[in-house]
């Protein structure tokens, strides 16, 4: 996978800095929030074992996603 690509993955755990983990074809990668999350991301950097990427959006939510009652909540950008 190259930089700038655009993947879907599904979240399947959390890191213990609270990244989103998934791990597709042997490496991992790590994303800013959504554990059980499918999402669209574009790859921001690749290494030979992990990659990290930006949340383009959420293409289906975790069962237990809620609604923060914080306005100031972290959002996906538009």
């Amino acid at each position: 996978m190259r930089t700038s690509e655009r993947v879907s993955l599904e979240i399947k755990r959390l890191s213990s800095g609270g990244e989103g983990i998934a791990t597709p074809t042997g490496w991992s990668s790590l994303f800013p929030m959504g554990a059980g999350d499918t999402l669209e991301v574009e790859l921001t950097e690749t290494h030979k074992r992990f990659a990290r990427a930006r949340v383009l959006r959420i293409l289906e939510p975790s069962k237990d996603r809620v609604t923060p009652p914080c306005p100031y909540h972290f959002q996906l950008e538009d």
